[in-house]
C-alpha cells in the first residue's frame, strides 16, 4: 500500500515570504502615504482662510476686512455690512505674521480688504515660522486675478 504524501509549505518558507512582504511595505508605504489625507498646517489654513474670505465677499456682494492683531494673536474677518466679527485663526507661539502695505487700524492692528467685486486692498503678509527658519510671503494685489507665494 503506497503512502500518500502531502505537500505543504514549511515554516521556514511562510517565514521567508512573510519578512519578504514587511520589506516591500516598508519600502512602498512612506511613498503612498503622501496621498493620504493629510491635516493641514497652519501655512495652509491661513492660505484657505484668505481665499475663502475673498469668495465671501464676492458672494455676499459685501466687504470684507481681514484684521491682524499682534495683541491678541489672531486673524479675523469683519463684515462692515453685518457689523459683526466672524470667525478667524488663532497664530500659535512659534508663527508670526508680518503684514506690510495693509490699513492701519487703531492699535497695532492691520486690516486687508476684500471689496464685493472680488478685488482687495492689496499688500504682503510675510509668515515667519520661528521653530524651522522657514518663511512664506504672499503679495496680494489690488486686482481680484492674481496672487503671488514666494516660499523662502
Amino acid at each position: 500500500m503506497p503512502w500518500s504524501v502531502k505537500r505543504a509549505f514549511t515554516l521556514l518558507e511562510l517565514i521567508v515570504v512573510l519578512v519578504i512582504l514587511g520589506l516591500i511595505l516598508g519600502l512602498i508605504f512612506p511613498r503612498l502615504s503622501r496621498f493620504l489625507p493629510q491635516k493641514p498646517n497652519f501655512p495652509q489654513k491661513v492660505w484657505i482662510f484668505v481665499q475663502n474670505l475673498r469668495l465671501q465677499a464676492l458672494i455676499k456682494h459685501q466687504n470684507i476686512l481681514l484684521i491682524f492683531s499682534p495683541e491678541e494673536r489672531s486673524l479675523y474677518a469683519f463684515s462692515s455690512e453685518e457689523e459683526k466679527r466672524w470667525s478667524g485663526l488663532s497664530i500659535p507661539e512659534n508663527f508670526e505674521i508680518k503684514a506690510r502695505g495693509l490699513l492701519e487700524l487703531e492699535g497695532d492692528r492691520k486690516a486687508l480688504l476684500f471689496l464685493a467685486n472680488g478685488a482687495s486692498s492689496g499688500g504682503e503678509i510675510e509668515l515667519v515660522n520661528h521653530q524651522t527658519g522657514k518663511r512664506i510671503l504672499w503679495l496680494i494685489p489690488k486686482c481680484q486675478l492674481f496672487m503671488e507665494v514666494r516660499s523662502e
